[in-house]
């Protein structure tokens, strides 16, 4: 733990260029670092699990939010590519950003996947940035189905930023494939004029179908937990679950004006009394 500590610390501190203050925090950046480094929650670990994670949200939301599953593989050997549909999704279940999306499994370069797969099979997440609860996720890969829009364009996935159970503010990626802006929204879907480590986009972003419901269901998987940000598609009204995460940018994103760094830390103060 106490070596954990030290290397997040550095880590910390080549992004923000400066140490976090976690034993008297003030802003939500030294908070996050605070829940990381100094405490230990083991429910985590199955939360921070892309395929055990599910069993959570069917439990607390229920099966209709999460996206539709075609198969769960220990090995890539064990993936029969001839049997998957045209379209699908996989995804390594002890990270972040180890996906690969098919659109068309005609042009789909399989080899190349099964080397991508096997590569990120003998990784260990928690190596990479210290984030404990993925320390102890036993590796597999998850193949869904691919929720996107029938036009082709960018599915947009909104993520609530909860704390003690309840949702304060909203991030809304804008072209993330081509020119990757962060918006941030309030609960009434006003822009707050703050970047969260990407510039601010100057397009509109519509208010989502069944925006209330997301924050219903938001509250309702975030209860219990000092801090967790919870992600949903939303595809014309219908809503799918995302992800759990516990220790967004690994809690070190820039935040900019400074000042949404302290107004964000209050949240950890209030909302624990």
């Amino acid at each position: 733990m106490l070596f954990d500590f030290l290397v997040s610390q550095r880590m910390y501190k080549c992004r923000k260029h400066r140490y976090a203050n976690v034993f008297f925090p003030k802003t939500y950046s030294d908070h996050l670092m605070r829940f990381k480094t100094l405490k230990r929650d083991s429910r985590l670990t199955k939360l921070v699990d892309k395929y055990a994670v599910r069993e959570y949200v069917f439990e607390t939301i229920g099966e209709e939010y999460l996206v539709p599953l075609i198969g769960v593989y220990s090995k890539v050997e064990d993936i029969d590519f001839n049997k998957l549909p045209k379209r699908f999704i996989l995804k390594l279940n002890h990270g972040s950003g180890w996906n690969v999306i098919c659109q068309d499994k005609a042009k789909f370069d399989i080899e190349d996947v099964i080397s991508k797969l096997g590569s990120w099979l003998k990784q260990n997440y928690y190596l990479l940035g210290r984030e404990y609860p993925y320390k102890n996720v036993i590796p597999k890969i998850v193949c869904e189905e691919l929720v996107s829009r029938p036009d082709g364009e960018e599915l947009m996935d909104y993520k609530f930023f909860c704390f003690y159970g309840e949702p304060k503010f909203i991030q809304a990626d804008v072209d993330r494939e081509t020119n990757h802006a962060i918006n941030i929204y309030d609960l009434n879907w006003q822009q707050v004029p703050v970047s969260l480590q990407y510039p601010r986009s100057n397009k509109k972003v519509a208010i989502p179908s069944n925006f209330e419901l997301m924050k219903k269901l938001a509250r309702k998987l975030s209860k219990g937990f000092d801090f967790v940000r919870v992600d949903f598609y939303n595809l014309n009204g219908k809503i799918y679950f995302g992800e759990m995460t516990f220790f967004p940018g690994n809690c070190a994103d820039s935040i900019d004006p400074i000042e949404y760094d302290l107004e964000w830390g209050n949240f950890f103060v209030k909302g624990k009394k």
